[in-house]
């Protein structure tokens, strides 16, 4: 399964996709977790606007800074100091230069864990609604699509903090929307329903029989990638969007209406016949 199975979208609206033969799909992936607010998050586009009308585009030093900041240590008032990096691989490589992470080494992810589970080490992925272990470093999965990657150093990690290299400097541009997103996370997340998922789903995911597992709103399946493949299709089929590959946990949105929230909790319910036999494959 890969990316280009994925129909061509047209438009996106909040956890719908429209395809371009116009199709409408309920976004299971949310491009990884990015689109965990919808894929229209509020007041993200007035903000861009201001930003982009003084011309602050180019990577140079600005106020974009400080409010990022501010936004950050709101959601994370246990965070010591902070790093942010343009990209996943420009964090990767500021690790790697303070021996904290190995290339090629996988930063552990919580959706695939339960707490009791995961094993503890210096940096570790942080989702929102999802239950988060406290490592020394935490890397956020911010909802906003276009970046940066931030780094979160907690009191654990004040000993290795000296290590890490300095931040880049990130285009006002992008800092603006994302720290009108973390501002709207903080938001959500202090609601009385704070991503409540249904009665039906939960009850569909916790048949006996159900290949999903499940932490907060995240599941996961141990299906090989042929098998995956199969599943992806009848989802996609009944006009549900998984991730392309089992390595990508799949996200339950904040709204479903009464329609999609039956048929969704029908396949989830069912899932655990929708793997093809060895012969099938």
């Amino acid at each position: 399964m890969t990316e280009q199975d994925i129909p061509n979208i047209r438009r996106a609206r909040g956890y719908r996709l429209y395809t371009e033969n116009g199709r409408r799909l309920v976004d299971l992936w949310q491009a990884g977790g990015c689109a965990v607010l919808g894929h229209t998050p509020r007041n993200v586009v007035r903000e861009l606007k201001n930003i982009a009308e003084r011309g602050l585009f180019a990577p140079y030093p600005t106020f974009a800074e400080r409010r990022f900041i501010r936004a950050l240590s709101a959601l994370f008032p246990d965070g010591i100091g902070f790093r942010v990096f343009s990209d996943q691989s420009r964090m990767n490589m500021a690790l790697e230069y303070a021996d904290i992470l190995k290339q090629s080494e996988d930063i552990p992810d919580p959706a695939f864990f339960s707490p009791s589970e995961m094993t503890i080490g210096t940096v570790t992925l942080w989702r929102p609604f999802c239950v988060c272990p406290s490592t020394p470093l935490l890397t956020p999965v911010l909802p906003w699509l276009l970046g940066p990657v931030v780094l979160v150093i907690t009191e654990q990690g004040r000993a290795v903090a000296e290590k890490i290299p300095p931040s880049d400097t990130i285009a006002p541009v992008i800092l603006a929307g994302a720290t009108r997103a973390v501002y709207n996370l903080i938001t959500e997340r202090n609601t009385v329903d704070a991503r409540r998922i249904s009665p039906k789903i939960a009850k569909s995911l916790s048949m006996k029989g159900c290949i999903w597992k499940r932490n907060g709103i995240y599941l996961h399946t141990n299906l090989e990638n042929e098998a995956y493949a199969h599943m992806f299709r009848v989802f996609l089929d009944a006009n549900f969007l998984l991730p392309p590959n089992p390595c990508i946990p799949a996200v339950l949105p904040s709204e479903l209406s009464q329609g999609e929230e039956a048929n969704l909790s029908r396949l989830f319910a069912q899932d655990q016949h929708l793997i093809p036999s060895p012969r099938q494959l």
